[in-house]
């Protein structure tokens, strides 16, 4: 985002919503099936086998609706100064197993964030 106006811009927040409910087996409207770790989210399938996981740089909230099968890792823009420019880098990925900690280990392991 670059900051185009001749103010700061302050508590700039974004809402990054995941929702899987045309994917086969992540219909289910409940949190029972949602593991939150800020920044890591994850939705498991009906089966239990599979994951869906997104992250963000800067989460300042991790959340899931049960009434809706979506999940959220929501960041916050850094403060912008007129003519700046700030930067959010996201993760989303498809994980296949039983061990979801482990699986956000081996994720945070790669380096992808920067904050």
């Amino acid at each position: 985002m670059r900051n185009g106006t001749k103010e700061r811009l302050t508590g700039l927040r974004v809402q990054n919503c995941v929702m899987p409910k045309m994917a086969a087996g992540f219909a289910q409207q409940s949190n029972d099936n949602k593991v939150l770790t800020n920044p890591y989210v994850a939705c498991r399938s009906d089966d239990g086998k599979k994951w869906i996981i997104t992250a963000w740089e800067g989460s300042y909230r991790a959340w899931a609706n049960p009434d809706c099968p979506c999940f959220h890792s929501d960041p916050k823009f850094h403060d912008l100064a007129p003519g700046e420019t700030g930067l959010l880098r996201g993760w989303l990925s498809f994980y296949e197993g039983t061990d979801i900690e482990a699986e956000f280990k081996r994720i945070e392991a790669t380096g992808w964030r920067t904050d």
